[in-house]
């Protein structure tokens, strides 16, 4: 079998930066490697910085580094938990998994490095088995959010009420970090599934109000829109708390937020929510901007297939494409389509029919009209069908 052949120039810059992280963890003890790794990953992730791609080739280089330490080194408490919070953190495990077949002495509870393990290596009902047996009052405060994390992503889908007290515990004791900015969007996420949307929305609030610019920031907003159009928000007492919870939003926050929410009513064919959203972003976009041809997309396409589908096209005809997303792009003409059909002249009777009409009188020329209506709305239909699988993908 023949081998690709890779450039000496990819070669040398690979050697480079492996030969250059290696000089920056020369003569750190385990403990602080990891301790720079959890500063390094927090600040990228808050704060929406750096390369998602380097970052993991840096967190697969100090997993080699770290299985080059002597076994003695891992006696040292500090750095038998470095370790299991390098697993936790989504660290390569085969460092651990050889620390614990060389039955090597560790400074830390042994189960909870197996468990540690067997996580690390997708062994989830394993994984779940051996942390039944950790006390997490044992835990030291010093991996408790990361363990408390994994506990309750391992059974969020088998045990709501448990997941959530180990989203609780994991927010709590990691206040400021990466582990509390995915407890908090995963545990409200969690919670409108099981329908409280009243700590849903709590947990919403703080998330946007602390995390709307963290790197996953955005898909949250998604997620969350999502609820909002199809998780039960249609009485005037839960659409109150929803206008309550965005108005006390960042104005720059509320608006992306609400242009979700129209964004996701189309998806969903839930007009209603396609006007809420647009309502409440109207004074927010700049006229004329991205964001205003944004809008102006999303309440044309939520009309142009009803009784107002001479207001959506003119509004769809105003709308500047160059301002526009390759996505939104894609629900524009999708929208165009649907427009065109609807509003297509329905084609004259067939000569057959005027015959039958001038032989039968007023009530065959009845039947013929309503078949050419008939005919006009199939047309509508089938194309609101057509493009209806479009509309739904690239509105997300």
């Amino acid at each position: 079998m023949s081998r690709a052949v890779i450039p000496a120039s990819l070669l040398l810059i690979a050697c480079t930066a492996l030969s250059g992280l290696a000089d920056e963890l020369r003569g750190k003890a385990p403990f602080e490697i990891v301790r720079e790794l959890q500063l390094e990953q927090d600040r990228a992730v808050l704060q929406s910085e750096g390369d998602p791609e380097k970052e993991r080739e840096r967190i697969a280089g100090i997993g080699g580094r770290l299985g080059g330490f002597a076994p003695q080194v891992w006696s040292e408490p500090r750095n038998a938990r470095a370790i299991v919070l390098y697993v936790l953190s989504g660290g390569d495990p085969a460092s651990l998994r050889k620390l614990i077949d060389s039955k090597a002495k560790l400074g830390v509870d042994e189960t909870l490095a197996k468990a540690a393990l067997a996580y690390g290596e997708q062994q989830d009902a394993k994984a779940i088995s051996l942390f039944n047996e950790v006390d997490m009052a044992t835990v030291d405060p010093s991996i408790l959010g990361h363990v408390a994390l994994v506990r309750a992503l391992l059974v969020a889908d088998k045990d709501a009420p448990l997941a959530i007290t180990y989203f609780d515990m994991a927010r709590i004791s990691s206040t400021g970090t990466i582990v509390e900015e995915a407890a908090l969007r995963r545990q409200a996420i969690l919670y409108s599934k099981i329908g409280d949307l009243d700590s849903f929305e709590t947990l919403s609030s703080q998330y946007f109000r602390r995390f709307a610019r963290a790197r996953y920031g955005q898909s949250f907003g998604h997620q969350f829109a999502k609820v909002a159009v199809t998780g039960g928000y249609a009485g005037e007492q839960r659409m109150s708390k929803l206008t309550q919870l965005l108005e006390g939003l960042d104005k720059q926050v509320r608006r992306e937020i609400c242009l979700l929410i129209a964004e996701e009513g189309i998806a969903a064919a839930n007009v209603h929510m396609v006007q809420f959203g647009s309502d409440m972003a109207e004074t927010l976009v700049e006229k004329g901007s991205r964001d205003a041809m944004r809008l102006q997309l999303y309440e044309a396409a939520a009309v142009v297939a009803t009784e107002e589908a001479d207001k959506g096209r003119e509004m769809l005809k105003g709308i500047d494409r160059s301002k526009l997303s390759a996505r939104d792009q894609g629900l524009l003409d999708a929208a165009l389509r649907v427009a065109s059909e609807v509003m297509r002249t329905p084609p004259p009777a067939p000569k057959s029919e005027e015959k039958a009409q001038g032989q039968d009188g007023a009530g065959a020329d009845g039947d013929a009209g309503q078949k050419v209506g008939s005919a006009a709305i199939a047309r509508a239909e089938a194309a609101i069908a057509q493009t209806d699988q479009l509309l739904s993908e690239t509105a997300r």
